[in-house]
């Protein structure tokens, strides 16, 4: 679990709060106030994720989208500062043990959706490179390291 503070900001258009990151974990639980600044991408483009009184934000993290064939995505996320008004979140991290192996549920592996990623270790995963952003710039990407996992066409693998 992990308490977040982010104090006001005059300079928040300039200043992020959090980089833009997937969560390596299964979920990430997210209790936030109302003050707002979760944003995530899609379409590359940045949306503000509402603020809802007494509700949860739930992520999915690289585990989840591994086990599940890419079924559930991690979405890229960051926080952002505010100018006039300090926030206040809270996380709570569902992982896995470090020993664990993870490879995509059998059931979710079919002759028309074959795996999308060989079996790994957590441990082997988590000593990878972490490039906070996954950007090498505003707009351009790093290969995401969950990548690293992902199965060519070529590559085959035992069901």
């Amino acid at each position: 679990m992990r308490f977040n503070f982010y104090p006001t900001c005059p300079c928040s258009d300039k200043v992020w709060g959090l980089i833009a990151h997937r969560d390596p974990c299964m979920l990430t639980i997210l209790q936030q106030d109302s003050v707002g600044g979760l944003q995530i991408q899609t379409n590359g483009q940045w949306l503000g994720v509402a603020t809802v009184p007494f509700s949860l934000v739930v992520n999915v993290g690289d585990m989840l989208k591994a086990m599940s064939n890419g079924r559930f995505q991690s979405m890229l996320h960051r926080v952002v500062t505010n100018s006039s008004k300090q926030r206040l979140s809270m996380a709570y991290f569902c992982n896995t043990t470090s020993d664990a192996m993870i490879g995509v549920a059998p059931a979710l592996i079919t002759k028309d959706r074959p795996a999308e990623y060989r079996p790994f270790g957590y441990a082997e995963y988590s000593c990878m490179p972490f490039h906070p952003s996954d950007l090498t710039s505003i707009h351009e990407y790093r290969p995401h390291r969950l990548d690293s996992y992902k199965i060519m066409p070529t590559d085959s693998v035992s069901e």
